[in-house]
């Protein structure tokens, strides 16, 4: 079996990223880079982040925090395929996150699957916390059992939200501290940078 050179590993990369991007957070995000995007708060915040850590972005929508996680989403894929042909990761939204896991009924073998990939997976990027519907018990109970699982196992868990992460109660903000990560709940101030550029 022929082994595969630095160049097409990266390549492959490279492919892998695109695809996560434009399938999970739009064409917009396609050119997502830390080499050639503006620099902005988000983006200087979660270049801080090593795996194994929590990070919560908290600030305004378009404050830049989803095209930060597009540029460190496709950093982390490239370097992991490069080193070892293997990025497990999951980038999921609050609505997704609602509508798959937290409806009544079974789940089916797809359904089982996906949820355990959230609680294996390397990474996971939660995206928009504070959208779901607030009535909705079983998304905190869901949420609360990923973060925990996530916490225990010490798996990176990166949480984009516009509001105080101490909506979640006690038990998220206790465990949050016991992460053991200096500084790992950072605000974002600033103006719409979407309505900014139009």
């Amino acid at each position: 079996m022929a082994t595969m050179t630095e160049d097409a590993r990266l390549n492959m990369a490279q492919g892998a990223a695109d695809s996560l991007i434009c399938n999970q957070l739009g064409n917009r995000y396609k050119d997502a880079r830390f080499e050639t995007c503006e620099h902005t708060l988000a983006i200087e915040y979660i270049q801080k982040l090593k795996l194994g850590q929590l990070m919560i972005l908290h600030g305004p929508p378009g404050c830049g925090k989803t095209y930060a996680i597009a540029c460190w989403i496709r950093r982390e894929i490239e370097r992991n395929l490069y080193r070892s042909r293997n990025a497990l990761g999951v980038y999921i939204t609050a609505a997704e996150f609602e509508t798959k896991f937290c409806q009544p009924g079974y789940w089916d073998l797809e359904i089982r699957s996906a949820w355990d990939d959230l609680l294996e997976a390397s990474w996971v990027v939660f995206d928009d916390l504070g959208t779901e519907d607030p009535t909705n018990i079983r998304f905190k109970t869901k949420f609360n059992h990923l973060f925990e699982t996530r916490h225990r196992s010490k798996r990176t868990l990166i949480i984009l939200t516009n509001v105080r992460i101490e909506e979640y109660g006690q038990r998220i903000i206790s465990r949050i501290r016991d992460w053991g990560v200096d500084g790992s709940v950072w605000e974002i101030q600033g103006e719409d940078l979407r309505a900014m550029r139009r």
